[in-house]
């Protein structure tokens, strides 16, 4: 008995000696989600109610936007989302009375930093940039100091500052004006320290992968 099993592990030794070696196949890793690509996921990278002074006040939200029928390089660039936030001062008082926090969510890095550069022109609202401002994020511009009012003649302006960035497949448009009766005027380091709190935000939303 002890001589049949012996011959039998011999054989086997010699079958298996003449193959080659197959390593184990290694496993697919499993893709990283896009960040912002999901409702659940945009919410994440927006200005919170603690990033702002208590005066300012959540007035809309949505984040499921169509894009602007003006901004036809959205589409053209591959985006996938587009979400925003608008909030409020308590009056036109307000050092800010409004501030609108939008994302632009595209596939790749790539993609956003085309749309930057190929939708420029839509994204700054006609206003000018702002020559050897502070960078926040990637591509940064800051454009300023006159902005127009939502639904007031292209005379009525207020003063105000556009910060646009990109972080990743996210370009981040950050507008904010203040109240036409203020008394403290809004100036652009005001606008940079927002700009500075929407790039925390995403980076603690969608955190980079390790």
């Amino acid at each position: 008995m002890r001589f049949v099993l012996l011959l039998a592990l011999l054989t086997l030794a010699g079958t298996l000696a003449g193959q080659e070696y197959q390593p184990p196949p290694t496993p697919t890793p499993t893709p990283l989600p896009i960040p912002g690509t999901t409702e659940r996921s945009l919410r994440k990278i927006f200005l919170e109610t603690s990033d702002l002074e208590p005066s300012i006040h959540l007035r809309k939200q949505v984040f499921s936007a169509e894009p602007d029928p003006t901004d036809t390089e959205f589409a053209k660039c591959n985006g996938l989302r587009l979400g925003a936030r608008e909030w409020h001062g308590e009056s036109q008082s307000s050092t800010i009375a409004r501030l609108l926090d939008i994302r632009f969510v595209f596939p790749t890095e790539a993609d956003a930093e085309r749309y930057i550069g190929s939708a420029l022109d839509y994204l700054r609202e006609g206003v000018d940039e702002i020559d050897g401002a502070p960078s926040v994020g990637e591509n940064s511009r800051i454009f300023g100091t006159r902005l127009r009012q939502p639904g007031k003649p292209e005379t009525e302006t207020v003063r105000g500052f556009i910060c646009l960035f990109r972080e990743r497949n996210i370009v981040a448009k950050v507008v904010v004006s203040q109240g036409s009766d203020a008394g403290d005027p809004l100036d652009m380091w005001g606008a940079l320290r927002l700009a500075q709190k929407v790039l925390a935000r995403i980076n603690l939303g969608a955190p980079r992968p390790e």
